[in-house]
């Protein structure tokens, strides 16, 4: 009786074995489109999605950034639609998300008219969570320019409620700038 009560054991562990190996990786996934951009855009989401408790630290707030797509003309009261493609060169994880509106983590940007800072906004928050050393295209639009003329729309990540990335001196963070001409 022992003896089969054993082999039962062995077999039934064996089971639950073989079922573990064969479902890892086929759980609930998270692989869903997840709006990220001001004009509906859709990203694919590829990782986690947490929240920042309250201001990172200056070495978390790092990156690398570049214009993917970004029109040099315009017309007066029409959005802009830009691409940006974002490198995480911190040494920790963007959290996607904050608290209550505050520490969330946006791409955003200046306007620039006649060397000074006239107008500033976001374009999308994040897709998920951005790991160091990872890199994502967000976009979306730049708000519309009621007046015609040349300006310059300088591009920079913002932790909310803290910090513009580029103005944390010790990161040497370089937004990036394109030029418009508005007519």
């Amino acid at each position: 009786m022992i003896g089969k009560m054993s082999l039962w054991i062995v077999v039934l562990s064996i089971v639950i074995l073989a079922v573990s190996i064969l479902s890892v990786g086929c759980g609930d996934k998270t692989d869903k489109p997840v709006e990220t951009s001001s004009n509906g855009g859709v990203q694919e989401q590829n990782g986690t999605i947490t929240a920042a408790e309250g201001p990172l630290e200056s070495g978390v707030l790092k990156y690398e950034m570049d214009v993917v797509d970004a029109p040099s003309k315009a017309e007066v009261n029409k959005a802009i639609n830009v691409k940006i493609k974002v490198r995480n060169t911190g040494n920790e994880t963007w959290p996607t998300k904050g608290q209550g509106g505050k520490y969330v983590i946006n791409l955003g940007y200046h306007v620039i008219d006649d060397e000074k800072p006239v107008a500033e906004g976001r374009i999308s928050g994040l897709p998920h969570d951005v790991k160091p050393g990872e890199e994502i295209i967000l976009s979306g639009d730049i708000s519309p320019f009621v007046k015609a003329g040349e300006y310059k729309v300088r591009f920079d990540m913002v932790q909310e409620a803290v910090t513009w990335f580029a103005d944390v001196k010790e990161t040497e963070n370089q937004p990036v700038s394109q030029t418009l001409v508005i007519k």
